[in-house]
């Protein structure tokens, strides 16, 4: 079963559509809503009637508590208790007792879901640092725990060390002997910096857990909030509107058309004879043209000659993909199937065991050194891949850990990401194909000294014949990579 698990709306009803439009094309068996559908946002009693209509099942946050009257807003700040009370009022006695008989806390096969944390879930406490995981962990048996609330999405887990981990938003699955808590995040007030609505698909059968980013009418949600007289400059995801960090590429019209009949064009001729003026010019024109056409043909040739010069000069060493590797047999210390990083870059550009491809080898270059690997680029519109032999996959493991680490230098512009290409039958059955970039892991968790971390497991499917990983990006600056990784999950 495949449950899409969303929480925070917020009244959001921009925000929420995007999000049921993602997940009726997602092949979604239930969703369950973790609380907190009203409050902050201009269209509660909207949102309210589409939950209803199309949630299976939904727990109480502390906002739906104040508006069910299961509790009081004295603990909100002056702001948001506002923002309540106006919401009580926009919504009538059938929404408010709906609310008020929702539950605290939902149980499933193996999971358990609340808005807050499983400590005490009446008093809406958040889960943030390790210690209040830990609590969460010791109030309930289940090893899958579902919260929202923080707005903040991301994933706690427990291993046998007994020490709690706080891990980024990622892709991942279930492995014995871990429990984990996964803050869902916010559809309609995200408070990560990332203005997109936040969700999670649960597939039950697979035991993985993906995180959703979906974006929303951002301009028609602030026509909404100002259309019921509320203020945009309070809501989080308004604020973090991320076209404000776009630079302008083009300079605003400069003319503004004339209002006034000072203003207008003066002692102008109002209207020309078109046939005279034609009749006249045909003559010069064609001599024109007769230079023009002179002029032409040497100019193309000038420009062929230019262009011919200025052409990107693709570059691929060694030329064919490499050789395939089993996956049986680790390439690296630590059961690792990626081959170590080259220590070194051949006169001839190559870069064994693994293979780099430019799509301009004149503005693309790549560098080594005892523990790491640079990767330069000179422009965001050339493509650099560094990729490894592809593995060939036995039939009993399916599921691998990716992992790897990427340091940017300052002037860094563009974007990298770990990629996973698989060979898999063709539609009809007849042949083999790759797909290229199956799946990108971005370097987005901030690690240690300035190195950012990407991992994700993946339950490969099962036509997949082969995989490869390769590092694959656009952009101006260097990246430096270390520390590779690929193992089978549970190794």
């Amino acid at each position: 079963m495949r449950i899409a698990i969303v929480s925070d709306l917020h009244a959001n009803l921009q925000a929420w559509n995007a999000v049921l439009t993602d997940i009726g094309s997602s092949r979604i068996d239930r969703i369950l809503c973790l609380g907190d559908i009203v409050g902050y946002g201009p269209e509660p009693a909207k949102v309210l009637e589409s939950v209803h209509r199309h949630v299976h099942a939904i727990v109480l946050g502390n906002h739906d508590a104040v508006v069910g009257g299961k509790m009081s807003p004295g603990s909100f700040n002056e702001r948001a208790r506002e923002l309540i009370l106006w919401t009580r009022e926009q919504v009538g006695r059938s929404a408010h007792e709906f609310l008020g008989s929702l539950p605290l806390t939902l149980v499933g096969d193996g999971f358990r879901c609340t808005h807050g944390s499983f400590a005490n879930p009446a008093a809406f406490d958040y889960i943030i640092e390790p210690h209040e995981a830990l609590e969460a962990w010791q109030a309930v048996s289940e090893p899958l725990l579902f919260v929202g609330h923080s707005h903040q999405p991301g994933i706690h887990v427990l291993g046998s060390s007994g020490t709690p981990h706080h891990l980024a938003p990622q892709d991942f699955g279930l492995e014995a002997g871990k429990r984990y808590i996964v803050n869902v995040g916010s559809v309609g007030s995200p408070r990560d910096g990332d203005a997109r609505a936040s969700y999670v698909i649960y597939d039950t059968s697979s035991g993985s857990v993906v995180f959703r980013r979906i974006p929303f009418d951002l301009d028609a949600f602030r026509a909404a909030v100002v259309k019921v007289g509320l203020n945009p400059e309070h809501l989080p995801s308004l604020r973090r509107d991320p076209r404000q960090r776009l630079a302008p590429v083009r300079e605003q019209l400069d003319f503004s058309p004339a209002t006034t009949a000072a203003e207008e064009a003066q002692d102008v001729v109002e209207v020309g004879d078109a046939m005279q003026t034609l009749r006249r010019s045909a003559t010069r024109w064609r001599w024109l043209a007769t230079a023009a056409l002179l002029l032409a043909v040497g100019g193309s040739l000038a420009a062929f000659a230019i262009a011919k010069s200025d052409r990107p000069r693709p570059l691929a060493i060694p030329a064919q993909p490499l050789d395939v590797n089993s996956s049986l047999v680790p390439l690296a210390a630590g059961g690792s199937l990626l081959p170590g990083l080259p220590d070194r870059v051949g006169e001839d550009g190559n870069v064994r065991p693994w293979r780099i491809v430019m799509s301009d080898s004149r503005w693309q270059s790549a560098a080594a050194s005892a523990d790491s690997f640079v990767l330069r680029g000179e422009s965001q519109r050339q493509s650099l891949r560094l990729e490894a032999p592809a593995i060939r996959l036995d039939n009993e493991t399916r599921k691998y850990v990716l992992r790897g680490e990427a340091r940017r230098s300052a002037d860094f512009e563009g974007h990298a990401a770990l990629v996973i290409d698989i060979l898999r039958p063709t539609a009809d059955g007849s042949a083999e194909e790759w797909v290229e970039n199956y799946e990108s892991v971005e370097f987005r968790r901030a690690g240690a000294d300035g190195w950012e971390v990407a991992q994700r497991t993946r339950d490969l499917p099962k036509s997949t014949r082969q995989m490869r990983i390769a590092v694959a990006g656009s952009f101006k600056g260097e990246l430096t990579l270390r520390n590779l990784r690929l193992t089978p999950a549970g190794r």
